[in-house]
């Protein structure tokens, strides 16, 4: 059996984590679902040959998962940031000048 599909594998988890440096969201997100569609087309038992290829695919893709959970857990807390200071001026003020308000 041919390793071609388990090298393509690897090119992409590459590629994915060159767009999650680049802070290119979008085309990550595609290319992970181009990723995703590659790994369910695989067999269940990789031949023995592409067992390397697959360790060093998974290791990038555990580590590509891990950034995006720590950039997710970033804009979280910044999201709550800017929640409570929403909270605190409404109290101050009563209500935001429609002009500050994205809601409106």
């Amino acid at each position: 059996m041919t390793t071609d599909r388990y090298l393509a594998l690897l090119d992409l988890t590459r590629r994915q984590r060159d767009l999650i440096d680049g802070q290119e969201w979008a085309a990550a997100a595609a290319l992970g679902a181009e990723w995703q569609e590659l790994v369910d087309a695989l067999p269940l038992q990789p031949p023995a040959e592409a067992r390397e290829i697959l360790a060093e695919a998974a290791a990038l893709a555990w580590s590509n998962t891990a950034t995006l959970e720590v950039l997710v857990a970033g804009v979280t807390e910044e999201l709550e940031h800017v929640g409570r200071g929403r909270r605190a001026l409404t109290s101050y003020g009563g209500t935001l000048d429609a002009s500050l308000d994205a809601t409106a």
